[in-house]
């Protein structure tokens, strides 16, 4: 007999087989047991949580001759020819391969045919999302008004993208991503009847990869199983055949990042790429390490977490020595690494450069802090600013002197540290005070996104900032009010072309450089 890969040698066969969706499976059971068959269901949910399965086993349910308590007996032959395939009763389409209008009207045409044999004919139509809008138009009316022999089973991975219309005919269901818990003690299962050992702490990381989604389980498993022959599996075999990295070492990335420690992070980057490692999965493994050690700084529940209990106390120590808004930063940094490294031809050198910069982050710019200081230089005659540490105050202070920038940058940091939101306090982090200029106050921030909140609450902002010389407050801020102050500086010594060119250059730069 060939062989089978394992997510389909074990696909459940009945309903109480299922996993994790008891929601589901009890109301198909019940509506079969009391004669109460709709004429058309909707599944919908992540991969490898049962849509597929559900919908096999009730097309076997609604035409067994002697079901069990709304499950298939199995045994009967229409359970057996459906299960075999040989029956035209069930037929399995592709939405994926068949997306035209023209594959539904088939579907529609047949429809219109008594079953061969039991009492129901079921279209199970996968990936129902990817139909064109003329082929969906074409399904509507025979999905409203079927004829009484059809059943229709629709699966879709992307349930916002099928049109109200063909919603409002069906019953929806949502499957939900199984559990840790329900998902190891099934794989335990599994794994005995394979004849392979492997250690707990394997199979929790075989978990944790799944995200909910027993069927990326099963294909991992069936990887890893292939190691060792009647041996223990251990959890460093899974983490070299899938080239990943236990949370020891990120933990020790983690520390080496927050000393400003180069060479070791930097040779840690080389040490997995020289491994034959994927380094944008490394990156994309460090951006959920480093959302699991925010929600621990945070005293979030560990059964949030996506790891196991084990794992879960390793990285412990490490919140305890690094604030929550540093960690929220690293997060927000690596996260927009990762997407650039997917999209570069040196996703490797993307990653080292952040590394650099985030070690060394006190004493250089970011790359737009460097446009717009050398812009200003050009246009202004001056020398590179040196960033100098921003005073603070602790005291409210009503109003401020209109020169006094220092103190008024004090009188920000204190309604920064007092923010008790931790998101909103590291938005607010990243915002410089350039300059004040009567009653107005002009800020500027490298990310657009930041510069976006504040425009958002600026209102909030104007009425919690010291007023200048007794007047309120108005704020500005963008990424380049830094340049043009320069340029405002230097245009009364210049005539309106020269002004003219500068502008056009600019904003010619800021239009390369600004990228979100």
């Amino acid at each position: 007999m060939a062989y089978m890969a394992l997510y389909r040698k074990h696909r459940s066969k009945t309903f109480d087989e299922i996993l994790g969706q008891d929601h589901i499976t009890t109301t198909i059971k019940n509506q079969i047991m009391n004669d109460k068959i709709a004429h058309a269901y909707l599944f919908c949910g992540i991969r490898g949580t049962g849509k597929t399965s559900i919908a096999k086993i009730l097309a076997k349910a609604v035409n067994c001759e002697s079901p069990v308590n709304g499950n298939p007996c199995l045994k009967c032959p229409t359970c057996e020819a459906i299960a075999n395939e040989t029956v035209l009763n069930v037929i399995e389409i592709d939405a994926a391969s068949n997306t035209g209008v023209d594959d539904v009207r088939n579907i529609r045409d047949d429809a219109l045919y008594m079953p061969q044999t039991g009492k129901y004919k079921v279209y199970i139509i996968d990936e129902v999302h990817m139909l064109s809008k003329n082929a969906f138009n074409a399904l509507l009316k025979i999905l409203e008004e079927p004829p009484k022999h059809v059943i229709f089973i629709l699966a879709t991975t992307e349930s916002q993208k099928i049109p109200q219309t063909i919603l409002s005919r069906c019953q929806r269901f949502d499957l939900k991503r199984i559990s840790k818990t329900l998902m190891h003690d099934r794989m335990k299962e599994y794994i005995a009847e394979e004849g392979a050992i492997l250690e707990d702490r394997a199979i929790d990381y075989i978990v944790e990869l799944s995200e909910g989604s027993m069927r990326d389980g099963l294909s991992i498993l069936e990887q890893i199983i292939s190691i060792k022959q009647g041996q223990e599996i251990t959890l460093e075999d899974v983490l070299n055949v899938l080239g990943n990295v236990d949370y020891d070492t990120y933990n020790k990335f983690t520390m080496d990042l927050e000393n400003k420690d180069i060479k070791e992070c930097i040779e840690k980057v080389n040490e997995i790429y020289d491994d034959g490692k994927d380094i944008i999965n490394f990156a994309s493994m460090y951006c959920n390490y480093l959302r699991n050690l925010v929600l621990v700084a945070s005293n979030t529940n560990i059964s949030l977490l996506d790891m196991s209990e084990e794992n879960a106390s390793t990285i412990k120590d490490v919140a305890g020595k690094i604030s929550a808004n540093r960690l929220i930063y690293l997060l927000e940094e690596f996260i927009n690494c990762e997407k650039a490294m997917r999209y570069s031809n040196m996703p490797k050198l993307t990653l080292e450069m952040l590394i650099i910069r985030l070690c060394k982050e006190e004493e250089i710019y970011s790359p737009m802090q460097m446009m717009q200081a050398g812009a200003m230089a050009q246009t202004a005659g001056s020398e590179m600013p040196v960033k100098k540490a921003k005073p603070r105050i602790a005291n409210k202070v009503e109003t401020i002197a209109e020169g006094d920038i220092d103190a008024y940058i004090g009188a920000w940091n204190a309604v920064v540290d007092a923010t008790e939101d931790m998101i909103v306090r590291n938005k607010l982090n990243q915002v410089s005070i350039n300059q004040l200029e009567g009653n107005k106050v002009y800020m500027t921030a490298d990310l657009k996104y930041v510069v976006d909140y504040v425009v958002k609450v600026k209102d909030r902002l104007q009425k919690v900032l010291p007023k200048l010389n007794d007047k309120e407050i108005e704020i500005y801020i963008d990424e380049t009010s830094k340049i043009r102050e320069a340029m405002d500086n230097q245009s009364k010594a210049m005539d309106s072309e020269d002004v003219d060119d500068i502008t056009k250059a600019l904003a010619k730069a800021n239009i390369e450089v600004n990228i979100e």
